[in-house]
């Protein structure tokens, strides 16, 4: 039902050799963990030396007489067990010890069809390119950090210290540390009394400017925004600035996607592929070998804009084997196919089963593809909306609507709403009823008779 993973900690592995950074190369592998009686139980009850695990005690042996003893173990408590899992490449095998009690038989064989350690190292910066362990961020950050500690309470010091300075008093009169308040005046006897700071040695700036150098270098080592990419002066305003802060952060996204794919997508992917080929459940294998195929069709796009466009197709009633005059035959019908229907693009007829049986070769690449990013497109669209917005031949209505109203996440669901409606055609002045569209004048209406007006007639 999905991949059921856990991370482990360092001290609960055990490898023989610290130079070999691949862990499948190493010749044993053991994983140590602390567990309950109970859960011991549910997981090796069944098993015929179960019976000798006492929870608490570990059994160990004496080399000297070659006898066995129980002691008792302090590391843990009195209703836990250790239990010692050891992978191993040269035998291919894998054994489990409850308290010094084997589990299973010496030199059981690897439960796993790919034969590889169900491990893999993650770490956020390497020791080096030969060791096996790495730094955490917290770690690499360590040093940095416990400098920039002291030289805060250095700084706090200091500023406390140049507000209440340390004085040196002359005279017979003396004056505690209590007088240091704001607003309070303290009278001498004797006018011979003079109170003088001391000096101070150093400036506070340069405590200052030292903190920004360890700050600096704490960014640089967890990623600061300008190594991200993002620029720290103000915003990014046109299309040109966004695109170039894109870039500089595709190229250091670059540095870390490489060491990524080659220090832990691939190792890593190996065994989820492992996982997938061995335990995949019974209802998913039918889905594609008894029930049919579950997706028939699909379009494959070549890299770049002018790449073709493919289309495959599986058909299961294709015979595994064909002879070079049936695949010419099936491949001209194809062809014909193409140029009436699907001109533009290349089909693809596949036998399933031979696809699934394939033995494919994976690779990942680090290559960095840089789509335009929401904020750049919305910057583009800003400033050809301003270049356009004056031009006599744009349609104003469409780059309103397409360019500034669809730019902007508020007004982008429905950008047509923002357009004003067409007004209805205002009615003819007194002034305006005698004059035709052509420049023309309209018949006047002939004068009243007996006081009442004939109908008067707009038009021809």
């Amino acid at each position: 039902t999905g991949f059921k993973h856990k991370s482990v900690a360092c001290n609960q592995v055990f490898f023989p050799n610290f130079y070999e950074r691949d862990c499948q190369k190493q010749d044993f592998l053991i994983l140590r963990r602390i567990i309950s009686y109970d859960t011991a139980c549910n997981k090796y009850g069944h098993l015929e030396n179960f019976k000798y695990v006492t929870p608490g005690i570990m059994n160990v042996m004496d080399d000297a007489n070659n006898g066995f003893y129980h002691v008792y173990d302090p590391h843990y408590r009195t209703n836990e067990v250790e239990e010692l899992t050891r992978w191993r490449k040269s035998t291919d095998s894998k054994e489990v010890m409850i308290n010094g009690v084997f589990m299973t038989e010496a030199e059981e064989p690897n439960p796993r069809n790919d034969h590889q350690y169900p491990f893999d190292c993650f770490y956020y910066l390497p020791i080096n390119e030969k060791c096996i362990a790495g730094k955490s961020l917290v770690f690499a950050m360590q040093s940095d950090a416990t400098l920039v500690n002291v030289l805060y309470q250095l700084y706090v010091d200091g500023e406390f210290i140049k507000r209440f300075p340390p004085a040196v008093q002359t005279g017979s009169d003396k004056i505690g540390a209590d007088s240091y308040v704001p607003g309070l005046i303290t009278a001498f006897a004797e006018p011979d009394v003079k109170i003088a700071p001391i000096a101070l040695v150093g400036d506070s700036s340069s405590i200052a400017t030292a903190m920004e150098k360890v700050e600096t270098s704490i960014s640089e080592s967890s990623q600061n925004p300008l190594q991200q990419g993002q620029q720290t002066q103000g915003t990014p305003s046109t299309a040109y600035e966004i695109s170039r802060v894109e870039q500089n952060a595709a190229t250091v996204l670059g540095l870390v996607m490489k060491f990524q794919a080659h220090g832990h997508v691939i190792p890593y992917g190996k065994l989820l592929l492992g996982d997938i080929l061995q335990y995949m459940t019974i209802a998913d294998a039918s889905k594609i070998t008894d029930a049919g195929l579950v997706y028939r069709t699909f379009y494959a796009q070549e890299q770049g804009k002018s790449g073709k466009r493919n289309k495959i197709s599986f058909d299961g009633d294709l015979a595994d084997s064909l002879t070079e005059e049936e695949k010419e035959t099936l491949a001209m019908a194809l062809l014909e196919k193409q140029l009436k229907k699907h001109p533009d693009i290349t089909l693809h007829m596949v036998n399933p089963k031979l696809f699934r049986e394939h033995k494919f070769i994976y690779a990942i690449d680090t290559d960095i593809l840089n789509p335009r990013s929401a904020e750049l497109e919305r910057a583009y669209s800003l400033e050809t909306f301003d270049r356009a917005v004056n031009s006599p031949v744009a349609d104003q209505e469409k780059i309103f609507v397409d360019l500034l109203m669809a730019s902007n996440p508020t007004t982008a669901r429905n950008p047509k709403d923002y357009v004003k409606k067409a007004e209805p055609m205002p009615m003819q002045t007194e002034q305006s009823a005698g004059q035709q569209p052509n420049g023309g004048s309209l018949p006047k209406p002939a004068p009243a008779i007996g006081g009442k007006g004939l109908p008067q007639v707009m038009g021809k």
